[in-house]
């Protein structure tokens, strides 16, 4: 009931962000960003760092901010005890800082589990991160037109079991290239990270990847086929872990776009099934 409440919120209070934005946007409109500075509109295509794992390498206008969130809900059946774990909503602010920086403000809402074996229910608080994005170049190289960088820490807030102590770094490198050669243009995407664990269960470097193939549908459609792979080093306790999902995005506006998604895992290390659905919007 708890969880139901908050999503609830969450969405009245973005209907109204939206109707004030898209209804009322061009009567309140300046030379300036949203923010008050940078230009007023927009010069690029909105991009979303959701639904899938890959980041994408564009950044948010200066002066403009992108709000992305949905809920998660994940299964699985491969420990001794089923789990079911729902998260009220993942949560990313991203605040055009430059032309070529944003800042970033991410948090994964709470979490729900119940061990469907014993029947108990648990909640948790995960980490929130803080950091930047910069694009490093675009259209410089023939096979790969887009290098960006995403430097953050994980700050943590609920010291339960499996989560965080302390603070964790991380780094992203973003790749993306369009390729128009066949009868469908495909974007290509991925990204290789870098993070350190701070567990008050365990304290390791981890590493992962992921590969994204996006193509247009019909009108503003589209869909996308990722794989991504989250590997510990040096930790034989802990295993890899390795997902393929797929999704949807419709662009409802240039500066509202809704997405679902739905995935699974390919080893026994891995959630066996994930989906959720997500709505972002540019102001």
């Amino acid at each position: 009931m708890k969880a139901k409440k908050i999503i609830a919120s969450k969405v009245f209070s973005l209907c109204l962000l939206l109707q004030t934005s898209l209804v009322f946007g061009d009567e309140v409109k300046s030379n300036v960003g949203t923010l008050g500075y940078g230009a007023s509109g927009f010069q690029e295509e909105m991009q979303t760092d959701r639904p899938d794992f890959t980041e994408g390498t564009r950044t948010i206008e200066a002066g403009h901010f992108q709000l992305e969130l949905g809920p998660l809900y994940s299964y699985d059946d491969s420990s001794k005890d089923a789990i079911s774990k729902s998260v009220v909503s993942e949560n990313l602010v991203r605040i055009g800082l430059t032309e070529i920086s944003e800042i970033r403000v991410a948090w994964l809402g709470e979490v729900y589990s119940e061990g469907i074996g014993e029947k108990r229910t648990f909640e948790q608080m995960p980490d929130f991160s803080l950091g930047t994005k910069v694009r490093l170049f675009e259209d410089e190289l023939a096979w790969l037109q887009a290098l960006s960088l995403i430097s953050e820490i994980g700050i943590p807030v609920d010291q339960s079991d499996g989560l965080s102590d302390r603070v964790e770094p991380r780094l992203k490198l973003l790749w993306g290239t369009e390729v128009s050669d066949f009868a469908i243009p495909l974007s290509l995407s991925g990204n290789f990270n870098l993070s350190y664990i701070n567990t008050n269960e365990a304290e390791y470097p981890e590493s992962a990847v992921s590969f994204s193939v996006g193509t247009p549908i019909v009108g503003n459609l589209a869909m996308y086929h990722e794989f991504f792979g989250v590997f510990p080093v040096d930790h034989r306790s802990i295993r890899s872990e390795n997902y393929i999902n797929s999704g949807f995005t419709y662009a409802y506006h240039p500066d509202l776009q809704f997405d679902i998604r739905i995935g699974a895992g390919l080893d026994s290390a891995s959630e066996d099934l994930f989906s959720g659905l997500g709505i972002s919007v540019r102001l």
